[in-house]
């Protein structure tokens, strides 16, 4: 397997790093459709968590142990820091023992200037592929996938893509993905402060909240977040599926491209500011609706 050649069979040995809140559900579904799975998680008792449930899959110990069990490794992790001390930063990390034969699918959330540096410097073949949802539509298989890079990895992925989501986009150069994932999360978290704002002002004024949602599912406002949020935020109740700190990470990132094009975005500079208090009052693990309580 190269840059020029790919194929996927379910003997394959795929690599899976990173068992967080949306890590887990993905690989639980790539086990479930009796894929050959290694994984690896800095803190292994994620991984011996897995095994306990499925005891097919392999753990491997090291950096060196997944790239050398491995033919396609899935990377998923919280932010530009963590993917460059995997990547770029420290001797010994996963990138030193990658081979030109080899492919990383980059699932995480980071900068389009790290994502390009990456497919630069690394020496395998590499894929941006962001995941637009949550923990829940992970766990169904309902995930929208922004992919770019190589178009025929791409395309031999496409038996993993249908496991995981409802929906993909093939977007052409690397970074173009992450482009398109943080211009929807910044849409995402300004739509969920001006729920949480008028929310709050609802509170404020007495009103029966349980008409004003059913008036939400009822106006133009309706979507799938203000459903799913509102009553979040009704209930105070922020069991976390997509962490607080992460949707200001990308609040963050957003802004940097917005001023790397000398453009203003004076909204989303407010909500950056709003989250960032959040984040250090204690709310940082848990949803990110849970910046409504800026509001209390």
């Amino acid at each position: 397997m190269n840059k020029n050649e790919f194929i996927l069979s379910h003997s394959t040995p795929i690599g899976f790093l990173g068992l967080g809140i949306m890590g887990m559900p993905l690989v639980k579904r790539l086990i479930e459709e009796d894929y050959n799975v290694i994984v690896y998680n800095r803190t292994n008792e994620k991984a011996l968590k897995l095994k306990k449930e499925y005891p097919q899959i392999k753990i491997a110990e090291s950096y060196q142990s997944l790239a050398e069990s491995a033919e396609i490794i899935f990377l998923l992790l919280s932010d530009n820091r963590a993917c460059r001390q995997v990547l770029l930063h420290y001797p010994g990390n996963l990138s030193d023992y990658l081979k030109k034969d080899q492919t990383l699918v980059n699932l995480s959330t980071i900068s389009p200037e790290l994502s390009m540096r990456l497919d630069a410097e690394l020496t395998c073949s590499y894929l941006e592929a962001p995941l637009v949802g949550s923990k829940q539509p992970a766990e169904q298989g309902e995930l929208v996938l922004l992919t770019a890079g190589y178009k025929h990895v791409f395309e031999a992925l496409e038996p993993i893509w249908k496991i995981w989501s409802k929906k993909t986009y093939y977007l052409g150069d690397v970074g173009t993905a992450a482009r398109f994932k943080l211009v929807n999360n910044l849409i995402m978290s300004l739509s969920l402060l001006s729920l949480s704002e008028g929310m709050a002002l609802a509170e404020n004024l007495n009103l029966d909240m349980n008409i004003l949602l059913d008036l939400f599912n009822h106006s133009v406002i309706s979507s799938p977040l203000v459903q799913l949020k509102a009553k979040t935020i009704k209930n105070k109740d922020f069991t976390p599926n997509f962490p607080l700190k992460h949707a200001q990470k990308d609040l963050k990132y957003a802004l940097r491209m917005a001023e790397h094009e000398k453009l203003s975005l004076p909204s989303a500079s407010i909500a950056n500011e709003i989250f960032k208090k959040e984040v250090s009052n204690g709310s940082s693990d848990d949803d990110f609706s849970a910046v409504s309580r800026y509001y209390q």
